[in-house]
């Protein structure tokens, strides 16, 4: 497996991608995983993530043209996580926690003045959570 990971220079100083290796049994009976102790859990208050299935699909995934330096780029791709988080992912699930992640970190490639500024609301089921958005926001308050 080969992962790369691009940060443009304006975002490297409060960005830093993070890559964790997790042993995942995914034969077991339970199909379940544990989450990590930062991971957060929906508001449905189950404690458990289900394993993905082989077949998920990201419909905004690969971003093969994509322009990073276009905030407009930015701001239609933080719609197209948004959408898809609040209407296909499971709330219980690793890669809904992914998501809300991807969907912070393009909200603030395309609202960098966020929370100053002026910019969308979002759907109110995507809470600010997350490394990423908890750490621009303390900054922000800099």
């Amino acid at each position: 497996v080969q992962i790369t990971v691009s940060i443009a220079d304006e975002y490297g100083t409060f960005a830093l991608p993070v890559v964790e290796a997790v042993s995942m049994d995914l034969c077991s009976s339970a199909g379940y995983l544990t989450p990590s102790d930062d991971a957060s859990v929906c508001s449905h208050g189950h404690d458990d993530f289900p394993v993905l299935p082989y077949d998920t699909l990201i419909p905004f995934l690969p971003l093969q043209h994509f322009d990073y330096a276009d905030q407009a780029k930015w701001a239609s791709l933080m719609k197209d996580i948004e959408a898809w988080l609040v209407d296909q992912v499971n709330c219980q699930m690793q890669l809904w926690t992914w998501g809300r992640d991807a969907f912070w970190l393009a909200f603030i490639a395309a609202y960098p003045s966020f929370p100053g500024g002026s910019w969308p609301k979002w759907d109110s089921r995507i809470p600010l959570e997350g490394t990423f958005i908890e750490q621009w926001l303390e900054r922000s308050g800099d």
